[in-house]
């Protein structure tokens, strides 16, 4: 499977969705075998497809691959937790050209390690504008840390985020969020003086 996606026939793949298939984290890792030498692909989507901690090495692999074009990855619905949402997050920090990754209900939390990864990914990969973090257990701390990164992470615009946070945190988030806004930077107009 490996070497069907990365040459010969898969080689001209650009979007592989394989959502709601038991992959698991070995099947995840075979893929990613192939999908790590195929820089042709432009989305993969793997939704609720059984990935656990052990597949986000295989994961990491794949958005390392310096020659990727790779544009979007979804891996909602997967019970990745800390360790293989921590792995994912350190290959986005490398990951060139992609700008939109979809973390929805990946069962992780805004632990210590969890949060300097993310930091890491937001800040290394000026690329990424779009990260959906739904559904997953995020604190009060957790999104005054997110509101943090927001303010050096400048260039990401969107940002999915659980909706179970108090009402004081989500003014936090959405203040943080609005300043990195299209459109937000440099408006300042010089004024002619007046004859």
């Amino acid at each position: 499977m490996p070497h069907v996606i990365s040459t010969g026939l898969g080689s001209n793949l650009t979007i592989v969705k394989l959502d709601h298939n038991p992959l698991g984290a070995k099947g995840m890792n075979m893929i990613a075998e192939g999908l790590c030498k195929n820089p042709n692909i432009m989305q993969i989507s793997v939704t609720y497809c059984e990935i656990t901690s052990e597949g986000g090495e295989g994961i990491q692999n794949i958005l390392l691959y310096q020659a990727s074009k790779l544009l979007e990855i979804n891996l909602a619905g997967n019970p990745l937790g800390n360790e293989g949402v921590i792995k994912v997050f350190e290959g986005m920090a490398a990951a060139k050209t992609i700008n939109t990754l979809y973390m929805t209900a990946t069962e992780f939390n805004d632990e210590e390690e969890v949060m300097e990864a993310l930091k890491f990914a937001m800040t290394r990969n000026k690329s990424c504008t779009n990260y959906d973090l739904r559904h997953n257990s995020m604190s009060d701390e957790g999104i005054d840390m997110l509101a943090e990164i927001l303010a050096v992470a400048t260039h990401v615009t969107k940002l999915g985020i659980t909706d179970q946070i108090s009402a004081e945190a989500l003014i936090v988030l959405n203040e943080a969020l609005g300043k990195n806004k299209p459109g937000k930077k440099g408006k300042k107009g010089k004024k002619g003086k007046k004859k």
